[in-house]
């Protein structure tokens, strides 16, 4: 017969009308259960006792000696005139899957393998801890508190603690903690007890969770990379639910409790730690680090790091118009339209509205230029309405001349439209105002300037054209003109009219109130016609400019055109170098120079010879100038 050759274990044996076999790490010299009457009456409990010392090979060779009644063991059979054997009471996982073969009770002291609790493979196996899926929730409570989210995993390669290990891992990546390393310590191989150290000296992790009870020791003797010591949560302290502080002191170790965990209290109440209870390592005053990347403060959010565990990251700053409010935050939040992110991006500013305003000295003083260059047109049309049947007044289609000074009481006027924070209504209005009132200024000139050709011809010998000296030439096409620009402005309006808009783009912190022109198209037309306009005008002055005769104001419309024709093209690159108020303050400015220059250069000549030389202002002297 073959029989598995024998090893000496220490044990201890009392028979009994039943034996219960034990492998345990110390030997139990009496039994109280066996004394109580009220336990087993009439049944005398023996037992066998067998000291495994914490080795698994030694609990496997107890349990087949248990088996097999003999010393000397011998595998399936049981040769012994003990009384029965009733079941076994042991710690291992490997002599829990010997005592299911047979279906022997097993009574557990401190197994806490998850995979025990499987009734269909281990139907008669019984325990008096929890499992470990219970003190997993007791870890990842412990490492929050602390803020420990780097940690590494050191297990031996035991098939329970390799287990035990990868729940755990599982259980820590769920709850956002994260594993620098995993190392396996194999008992068979002698180079994992030099290479797993070097790992976790070389990491950047101060905490190790460890399942390698052989290497308790070494590791607590280990410097870590961080410069810190090492802080090593496993085996016996842990396993019954007590955090112990592990305190080294001239070569050896002492267990001070430091707390408790309870994993069946409320979820609140589960932890409880005495920080004050704590000794750690005489270079550090508090908990050490053990992290893999600092928390992103407000203003920032978590970038990822390609490749690498959630717990590392790189903190980038929330970009223009951006912010966060919280630490570690993994996205940034735009700022609504009316505010803008502060210096720090961590909340945000009310925006300042910008626009060319009445309060302030810009705004005030183009609005009181445009009020006092109201005046003087409506000043001269008073002087010329008191004067009319002069013939200075007469000269040249006074009719002309009072819609002429009309217009540009409206030009100066329309200024107010660009002044103060804009709206719809006067976005429209003041393109609409400023464009017919200027086309109906430049018709009007264009029609004083036809006027004196059609007056120069009439002087010439066999002239039959008094026909066309009638004013109800000048009038049609003054109208005639202007309604091309009103039909320009309603096909604006109609398709696309001017709007208020905010650009909170352009300046940091500032809105800028404007109006959008709608339709760029539109606008081109609109100034383009004025433009065309205020070219024929001047070219038909040009050309007749130095004509004779009492009715040539050719000189006069010649050089308010060139006025303002330069006001108008230096306006265009200042316009569109220009943002904000300050290209609202461009175009004013451009429409109250041109204005003042018509009327400087066409109608302060008139003024000045019926205020100032009244005797100039008579037939016979305007008949005979030249």
């Amino acid at each position: 017969m073959c029989r598995l050759k024998g090893t000496t274990l220490q044990s201890s044996f009392r028979d009994g009308d039943v034996i219960l076999g034990a492998s345990i790490c110390a030997l139990l010299q009496t039994c109280p259960g066996n004394r109580n009457p009220l336990l087993l009456p009439n049944v005398t409990l023996g037992y066998e006792i067998y000291d495994s010392c914490d080795y698994v090979s030694n609990a496997v060779e107890a349990t087949l000696k248990l088996f097999s009644g003999r010393q000397d063991h011998v595998p399936g059979y049981r040769c012994t005139t003990k009384g029965p054997l009733a079941g076994f009471i042991g710690l291992p996982y490997s002599m829990a899957v010997l005592t299911q073969i047979y279906r022997y009770p097993h009574i557990s002291y401190g197994a806490q393998d998850p995979v025990l609790d499987d009734k269909t493979l281990f139907p008669s196996f019984f325990r008096i801890v929890p499992n470990d899926r219970s003190m997993y929730a007791g870890f990842v409570q412990l490492l929050h508190y602390f803020g420990w989210t780097w940690v590494g995993l050191v297990t031996s390669d035991e098939e329970h603690n390799l287990r035990t290990s990868q729940e755990l891992r599982a259980v820590l990546h769920e709850s956002g903690i994260c594993i620098a390393y995993f190392a396996v310590v194999s008992t068979k191989y002698i180079l994992t007890y030099v290479h797993v150290p070097r790992v976790i000296e070389e990491s950047k992790a101060s905490v190790v969770i460890s399942f390698c009870s052989h290497l308790s020791q070494y590791l607590k003797n280990l410097q870590m990379k961080s410069g810190e010591k090492l802080y090593s949560a496993n085996e016996g302290p842990i396993r019954q639910y007590d955090i112990v502080n592990w305190v080294t002191s001239r070569g050896t170790v002492t267990y001070t409790q430091i707390g408790s965990f309870f994993p069946f209290a409320p979820a609140k109440q589960q932890l409880i730690i005495n920080q004050s209870d704590i000794k750690w390592n005489h270079k550090f005053k508090q908990a050490p680090q053990s992290i893999c990347s600092e928390s992103c403060p407000p203003g920032y959010r978590k970038a990822q790091r390609k490749g690498q565990p959630v717990c590392c990251f790189d903190c980038i700053l929330c970009s223009e118009d951006e912010f966060s409010n919280e630490t570690d935050s993994t996205n940034c939040m735009k700022c609504p339209k009316d505010m803008w992110a502060n210096k720090m991006h961590d909340g945000c500013w009310n925006r300042t509205l910008e626009f060319l305003s009445y309060e302030e000295v810009l705004g005030g003083t183009l609005a009181s230029l445009s009020i006092l260059g109201s005046l003087l047109p409506l000043s001269i049309l008073f002087i010329f309405l008191k004067n009319a049947n002069t013939p200075v007044v007469k000269a040249n289609n006074r009719n002309l001349s009072y819609i002429l000074l009309v217009s540009l009481f409206f030009c100066f006027l329309c200024v107010l439209m660009f002044i103060g924070r804009p709206i719809t209504i006067t976005c429209i209005l003041r393109q609409f105002i400023f464009g017919i009132s200027f086309v109906l200024c430049m018709s009007c000139v264009l029609g004083k300037t036809m006027m004196v050709v059609i007056a120069f011809n009439l002087t010439k010998p066999k002239s039959s054209g008094r026909m066309w000296l009638n004013s109800r030439v000048t009038n049609t096409l003054v109208l005639v003109c202007t309604a091309i620009q009103v039909i320009i402005c309603a096909g604006w309006l109609a398709h696309s009219p001017p709007f208020e808009y905010t650009d909170n783009k352009s300046k940091m912190g500032i809105i800028i109130v404007e109006c959008n022109k709608g339709s760029s198209v539109a606008y081109s037309c609109t100034m383009g016609y004025m433009g065309v306009l205020a070219t024929l005008c001047f070219v038909v002055a040009y050309l007749v400019r130095k004509l004779p005769g009492s009715f040539n104001e050719a000189k006069l419309i010649t050089f308010s055109m060139l006025i303002f024709g330069a006001v108008w093209i230096s306006f265009i690159p200042a316009y569109l170098s220009t943002t904000g108020k300050y290209m609202m303050a461009v175009e004013v400015f451009a429409i109250l120079s041109s204005s003042s220059g018509v009327v400087a250069c066409i109608f302060l000549p008139k003024v000045y010879i019926i205020i100032l030389s009244p005797e100039m202002n008579k037939i016979e002297i305007k008949s005979t100038s030249k």
